[in-house]
């Protein structure tokens, strides 16, 4: 019996905690009706859309507004979906959760640019406060942040609020624009927002699992950001030179080849703790710069990393997920350079087919969050379980 299978029987026989909803109805309004019933008599805690840019127009907030009424609903965009289908493109996914295992304190934050420590720290104390209200125990709290993925603005963020979680796990996404890098946007309180975030502190009753994979790892090859401009991630000079004729020179590409393929097979990662991350690279620029889509600064030593096989590598982490129950959702943020990775056909490929095998539902992101680090091409998540007496 494969694990998709075990998983469908385990969970024929827990309590329903959680709740996927997929559309892909062209109009927007129909395809919000369309997730809507999919949660019908479900007390929902909270629900959470993965909204395809396509679905973007002046009136999609008041949409959202009209179709879900007084219930609890936060959203951002994406550069793509994912659900039991596997990768999805013009759609919207969704999850919820059962408002009897699941209490939730929300924080949301606007104007992130401009945020300081004091006003980002003081939020997520209260926050944490109002969540000991809950009957449920502690031993279970996760931790869950949407960024507006243009702001860069991740990294700092995550400074400011993960000394204040202490030992809760936090995972996040970063809100995209496709492959257009225009416009990222999450929605909260009613509206559609650029330059913010969302926060979701969330207690359970529930098993849960944070957990981030990546199937890069670090070689000999090294390079030093000599020259950089940190607030806006572009880097300038790599080992003293013009860092994109020097980043292609590394990989064995010409300067005139470089594309979002070529980063994504051939992605830079810095150690921290120990532990290789990738700093991904989004574009290059006109001047021969490079723009990045995470935190890099002047001094930064970048290995060039190598790809393990992307199929086995997802294949075997996500088996993981089944160690001792299956996993009832899997709430996944999927970096685009990954599926990029993928090739044109990711849609109908490999890697699509293996997701559609588990109870994946995510969106495509401009980033991942673990705790304190910002990163890319990782598959982040939360894998949430019944409580064990029930299933």
């Amino acid at each position: 019996m494969d694990m998709a299978v075990a998983a469908k029987n385990a969970n024929q026989q827990a309590p329903e905690v959680s709740r996927r909803a997929y559309s892909n109805k062209e109009i927007a309004k129909e395809a919000l009706c369309d997730i809507a019933a999919q949660f019908d008599g479900f007390d929902t805690a909270i629900i959470c859309l993965f909204i395809s840019p396509q679905y973007r127009s002046f009136a999609l907030a008041e949409q959202i507004l009209q179709v879900f009424g007084e219930k609890t609903v936060y959203a951002c965009t994406t550069a793509g979906e994912l659900f039991e289908g596997g990768y999805s493109e013009a759609s919207i996914t969704a999850f919820g959760l059962d408002a009897r295992y699941f209490d939730i304190s929300a924080v949301f934050f606007e104007n992130i640019s401009d945020a300081t420590v004091e006003s980002v720290t003081g939020r997520v104390l209260e926050a944490k406060r109002l969540l000991t209200r809950s009957s449920h125990s502690d031993q279970n709290d996760f931790a869950m942040l949407l960024v507006d993925g243009l702001t860069k603005q991740e990294d700092r963020l995550l400074t400011y609020i993960n000394p204040v979680l202490g030992s809760i796990p936090l995972f996040g996404g970063s809100a995209a624009d496709g492959l257009d890098f225009n416009e990222s946007q999450i929605y909260a309180n009613g509206k559609l927002h650029r330059d913010a975030a969302l926060l979701l502190l969330v207690r359970t009753v529930c098993h849960r699992r944070v957990f981030q994979f990546a199937h890069f790892q670090p070689t000999g090859i090294r390079m030093v950001v000599t020259r950089a401009d940190r607030d806006n991630r572009i880097v300038y000079s790599i080992n003293d030179e013009p860092a994109g004729p020097e980043y292609a020179r590394l990989v064995g590409k010409d300067p005139d080849a470089l594309s979002e393929f070529v980063f994504a097979e051939n992605p830079v990662a810095v150690n921290i703790g120990g532990r290789s991350y990738v700093r991904a690279i989004q574009q290059v620029r006109e001047d021969g710069s490079l723009q990045f889509f995470c935190a890099i600064d002047e001094g930064m030593v970048l290995n060039l990393a190598e790809p393990e096989d992307i199929y086995q590598h997802l294949r075997d982490s996500l088996a993981t997920l089944y160690t001792e129950q299956s996993p009832q959702t899997i709430i996944a943020f999927d970096c685009i350079l990954r599926r990029l990775v993928e090739s044109d056909d990711a849609i109908n490929g490999n890697l699509s087919k293996l997701i559609s095998e588990h109870p994946v539902v995510g969106f495509n992101t401009y980033g991942e969050q673990l705790n304190i680090v910002h990163v890319n091409q990782t598959f982040t998540g939360l894998a949430i379980y019944p409580p064990i007496e029930s299933a």
